[in-house]
């Protein structure tokens, strides 16, 4: 038997998340799925043809899920039914542009506000992050949960019902991505376009900076695969501050293409993100652990020329530059203590990367001192190292 056009658009919405006992009615089946965007120029009981049906399905692919800023293809293809690449072979891909307006309608609620503790309890930071599968699969930045030992996520304006991070499926701390778990269901969603950007092309932020819920900034892709400390970044130039750290970059069509990560300092919008694309964010047959799992034991050592060093033995009048290394990518305080400041001169000089500063130490008079430099997050003291210094 043939397929009525009505019976197909029932077949569509139901697979868009509609129900024909509450949100539309089956003789009114054609006019709702032409007011969702499905277009359809046949009556209720017309036979569907091949050709028809095929448009139809395109449009639906690109229609929006009920109550949530992915497209069917979205969710098709972040739930792993389908590849992006696969779909696109077919030609058929997510190209639908948006107003800045319907983007902040569609996207900013799957967006959330997310604070991290210390093992007291005590609040540690605030950030951003956002949900891209409605079971509580979500993303931010690792270094927004590095040194924690818990998380909470806060929805919308809510600064009570906080809803506990119950694990980190996946991370990468160079990267500075986590996919994370969030305790709940049903949550808005974001869709990702994994596909490349180009610069000039539009994008907006949206994100807690300053813990201001929700903000939403724009601008455009400055640069596609800026290198910092070996490691690729997308530089844009929407507007981030701190607490941004985590959020959404999406696109016009309000895509996730970033995770908003940070800012070069003493810049006018110079900032960067994560590029999507990056993110791997399967969490199938993946166990999550707890948030206070993924920080690696602090470490902290003297280098010079390539080598681990305890001692160092100088002429007066000789310098010599050290790098003094750790291993995290917060941002902790590196605090130097000399016993006897007449025997030695030091200068901290710039971080040569996310990991190592630089110092610069000159000889002054002949005789032995103990320099002791110690790593602090806030008032916790994280490692320390001793450095004996002989100048004969």
């Amino acid at each position: 038997d043939n397929v009525t056009a009505g019976q197909y658009m029932i077949f569509l919405l139901r697979a868009l998340g509609y129900d024909s006992d509450s949100d539309f009615e089956i003789t009114d089946a054609v006019s709702f799925a032409r007011k969702q965007g499905i277009e359809c120029s046949l009556s209720l009981n017309d036979p569907m043809t091949r050709g028809k049906a095929a448009l139809a399905s395109y449009d639906a692919l690109n229609t929006r899920l009920k109550g949530s800023s992915l497209t069917l293809l979205g969710f098709l293809t972040s739930t792993g039914v389908i590849s992006a690449d696969a779909a696109a072979t077919y030609g058929v891909k997510n190209n639908s542009s948006l107003s800045a307006a319907e983007i902040y309608e569609n996207c900013a609620d799957a967006v959330f506000f997310i604070e991290t503790y210390d093992k007291n309890g005590e609040q540690d930071s605030a950030a951003s992050g956002f949900f891209i599968s409605p079971d509580g699969v979500a993303l931010t930045n690792y270094h927004v949960l590095e040194l924690s030992h818990s998380a909470k996520v806060f929805l919308g304006d809510d600064e009570e019902n906080g809803l506990d991070v119950t694990g980190v499926y996946k991370y990468n701390a160079d990267e500075d991505w986590a996919v994370i778990q969030v305790a709940g269901k049903d949550f808005p969603c974001l869709e990702l376009n994994t596909g490349n950007v180009r610069p000039g092309d539009w994008v907006c932020a949206i994100g807690n900076p300053l813990r201001l819920r929700h903000t939403m900034t724009d601008g455009i892709v400055s640069y596609i695969d800026r290198n910092v400390d070996g490691v690729t970044f997308l530089q844009m130039s929407a507007p981030t501050s701190n607490g941004s750290s985590g959020g959404a970059l999406l696109d016009s069509s309000g895509r996730v293409v970033g995770i908003t990560r940070g800012t070069f300092s003493e810049s006018a919008n110079l900032n960067l993100a994560v590029p999507i694309g990056n993110v791997d964010t399967s969490t199938a047959d993946v166990k999550a652990v707890p948030v206070r799992d993924i920080t690696p034991e602090p470490e902290l050592y003297v280098i010079r020329d390539g080598s681990r060093i305890n001692s160092l033995t100088l002429e007066p009048g000789e310098n010599v530059v050290l790098q003094f290394y750790e291993n995290l990518i917060s941002n902790v305080t590196l605090t130097k203590y000399i016993d006897d400041y007449s025997i030695i001169q030091t200068y901290w000089g710039d971080w040569q990367d996310i990991h190592t500063a630089t110092m610069e130490i000159y000889a002054l008079s002949r005789g032995t001192t103990m320099m002791t430099v110690v790593m602090t997050y806030g008032d916790e003291e994280l490692a320390r190292v001793e450095l004996e210094v002989t100048v004969i």
